[in-house]
């Protein structure tokens, strides 16, 4: 048995034979634990290029006024028309919404004893051209369903 001195003054007995073993061993766990660290390192990389969604489609993004005219221009896919057709629901709704605003303020204006100048006229055009872009709206909508359903572009 020989007898180890550390330089904190600590000594350590060990067997030289049983030293070697250790190392045999210690080297065995340290490819083990290389075959474990690689075999995990290529399930996750698995895991990822399965888990992650593939390049979003045209449909997958949202349709807003920032992006109309792309969306338009790139639109190639049923799914795509059908995400244009409902922005183009959306904004139907609102000009509708707007021009019934727009048409109850008119009625407010015409019941004043006091009518303010061109006020209730005013608010008429507007609920008008309002009703006008709801139906152009709907139109549009109608017409990218339309495209939808002959398969896209």
């Amino acid at each position: 048995m020989a007898a180890v001195r550390y330089s904190s003054g600590t000594h350590f007995a060990y067997e030289p034979r049983l030293r070697y073993t250790l190392a045999g061993a210690e080297k065995g766990e340290e490819k083990k634990m290389k075959r474990v660290t690689m075999l995990l390192a290529a399930g996750l990389v698995l895991l990822a290029a399965v888990a992650l969604p593939t390049f979003p489609a045209v449909a997958d993004q949202e349709v807003t006024d920032a992006n109309l005219d792309q969306m338009i221009a790139n639109a190639k896919a049923p799914a795509d028309h059908e995400a244009i057709a409902a922005f183009y629901d959306k904004e139907a709704a609102d000009a509708e919404e707007k021009a019934r605003i727009h048409h109850a303020t008119h009625k407010t204006y015409e019941s004043f004893k006091i009518k303010p100048i061109d006020m209730a006229h005013h608010c008429d055009e507007l609920a008008k051209f309002y009703e006008r872009a709801a139906k152009q709206a709907k139109q549009l909508a109608a017409a990218h369903r339309a495209m939808a359903k002959e398969g896209g572009n």
